[in-house]
């Protein structure tokens, strides 16, 4: 887990330097530039990190059925909620 989140991390590193570098990308100054769009940054990559760690523990413990049926029940009631709080109709 260490080593594939580490490869991701150089990958997606030397791609936005690349479009810094090439195409002026300024993301970094505003996220930096911005403490409640930097909170907002940090809380996703913290919640991914524990998702990903529990999708591990739940492979290791259990068995992939297991989490296929934890992922996909997931998914079902945030696209519930998701309908219920902004009004998404399949008019």
């Amino acid at each position: 887990m260490f080593t594939n989140n580490l490869f991701g991390l150089v990958i997606s590193l030397i791609i936005y330097a690349f479009e810094v570098q090439f195409y002026g990308d300024d993301s970094h100054t505003r996220i930096f530039g911005n403490p409640q769009l930097l909170y907002e940054s940090v809380a996703i990559g913290l919640c991914g990190s524990i998702g990903q760690v529990f999708i591990f523990l739940t492979v290791s413990l259990f068995d992939c059925y297991l989490l296929t049926i934890i992922t996909t029940t997931r998914k079902f009631f945030s696209v519930v909620y998701s309908n219920f709080k902004f009004g998404h109709n399949f008019n």
